[in-house]
């Protein structure tokens, strides 16, 4: 099978959908021929056995019809779109991208959209304007793909009405960090973090999600109860993320490679997710977490998967995104009970291992591709 990924970036960027689709196209190379299509202007790391063609500029929208000669040109059997309109054209708008993906599916090229993001929110006039041309993108994308993919169960749901004569799938977004085991007294060693300190973790970049103010209580709280608190920082935004949590006792590592943040995460022991959207299938920290054995603190809110809720108290614990208390009270019981760590830290692994290891993503997106 000849498999033609449209992605909008590719590692060395720091890009979250730029890695998915690196790691994705490793694991399908193994049963297909898969070249990537992406935006020019960069240098990206090469993959054995993958060609990696740079084609498209997004502040030129029209660039986006190159992808379509080149489909064609080479006779791929199928094309996936890796999609965020941002990464297509400014303010997310490229009408020509769904234009495109049709005249490719009039080839006979048959094509599975993976949607990463829906729409802007309406907050403003501004987001009024976008919302809509970025509806309009989605919708007329869903429509001429054979596969339309989302990342998070709750958008299969949302949109189910959309496209009503197609079945939507639910693709999770794996970790795109390489396991690479150690154990906690080696992480805590690299980190030249005391051996009787409390760690709480946090992965990834500073963003509007992530809610600091919660962070900051559970660290409160837990040294109320007269434990030695610091909180370690994997990412690279270390000058914000101090302002956000100030007087907090914090190890920060900066921007790290795969590898390094793998050899550094068994030094955390509770891992804090208070998302304000709750976590997800499509925020890779909480599936590194997991993926990690991390005993997770994590909240419930609009977009958390099914999946999820119904492993809270199993793989993770989870409480509703308005229920600081809860979260911060979560915090310290887990502090309090390492038995109740180590559990949750198996557990999270095991699921992680069956529902979201990257073998078992790219078996479901094939096994679709050879319907």
């Amino acid at each position: 099978m000849n498999i033609t990924i449209i992605a909008p970036a590719l590692p060395p960027l720091l890009d979250g959908i730029g890695d998915y689709s690196a790691i994705l196209a490793k694991e399908l190379s193994k049963s297909a021929q898969v070249t990537v299509l992406t935006k020019v202007g960069e240098q990206y790391t090469s993959m054995d056995g993958i060609k990696i063609v740079p084609l498209f500029d997004p502040a030129i929208r029209s660039s986006v019809w190159n992808i379509a000669q080149y489909v064609r040109a080479n006779k791929a059997d199928w094309v996936m779109l890796q999609y965020n309109s941002f990464s297509y054209g400014k303010w997310g708008l490229n009408l020509s991208l769904p234009r495109m993906i049709k005249s490719i599916a009039k080839t006979g090229t048959r094509v599975m959209l993976m949607a990463h993001e829906e729409y802007v929110p309406v907050k403003g006039l501004k987001s009024l304007v976008m919302t809509s041309w970025q509806r309009l993108q989605l919708k007329q994308l869903g429509k001429q793909a054979h596969v339309v993919g989302f990342s998070i169960d709750p958008w299969v749901r949302k949109f189910t009405p959309w496209f009503k004569e197609k079945r939507l799938h639910h693709f999770p977004v794996g970790s795109n960090i390489q396991l690479n085991p150690t154990t906690r007294e080696q992480a805590r060693s690299l980190l030249a973090i005391p051996e009787d300190a409390v760690v709480l973790g946090l992965f990834g970049t500073v963003n509007q999600a992530l809610m600091y103010r919660w962070v900051s209580n559970a660290v409160a709280e837990v040294e109320k109860k007269g434990y030695r608190v610091c909180v370690l920082y994997l990412g690279p935004h270390v000058e914000a993320m101090r302002k956000l949590l100030p007087g907090v006792d914090m190890v920060t590592t900066g921007a790290l490679s795969s590898l390094d943040v793998s050899l550094r995460f068994p030094a955390i022991d509770v891992y804090l997710s208070p998302l304000l959207d709750g976590v997800s299938t499509r925020r890779g920290t909480f599936m590194a977490a997991l993926q990690h054995g991390l005993p997770v603190v994590g909240t419930i809110g609009f977009n958390t998967d099914e999946m999820l809720i119904k492993q809270n108290q199993v793989s993770a614990i989870l409480v509703p995104a308005n229920a600081m208390n809860e979260f911060v009270d979560a915090v310290v019981e887990l502090v309090a009970h390492p038995l109740k760590r180590i559990e949750l830290s198996a557990k999270a692994a095991e699921f992680y291992q069956a529902q979201f290891d990257w073998p078992i993503l790219s078996r479901k997106m094939l096994s679709l591709m050879q319907l």
